[in-house]
């Protein structure tokens, strides 16, 4: 008999999964605090996203530089 306890998905509770970003060349995963120390090569502002989406959205994107070199992109905002 197994004594190992059952939770719910997150999505039956309503919760969110931590915020993480990975690499699709070397597989690194960084959350929140580890993309922030990641160098920032490039910030789109609002104005430059927008025309690529179909909704109305104030994201800025911002790109940094994985620790393989490799470029990564997460919206923020």
């Amino acid at each position: 008999m197994s004594s190992a306890t059952h939770t719910s998905p997150l999505w039956e509770l309503g919760g969110r999964l931590p915020w993480s970003k990975r690499c699709g060349v070397c597989r690194r995963t960084y959350d929140a605090d580890g993309w922030g120390t990641l160098p920032a090569v490039l910030t789109l502002p609002p104005s430059s996203v927008q025309p690529h989406l179909t909704v109305p959205a104030g994201w800025t994107v911002v790109i940094r530089r994985c620790m393989c070199g490799t470029v990564l992109a997460a919206r923020s905002g």
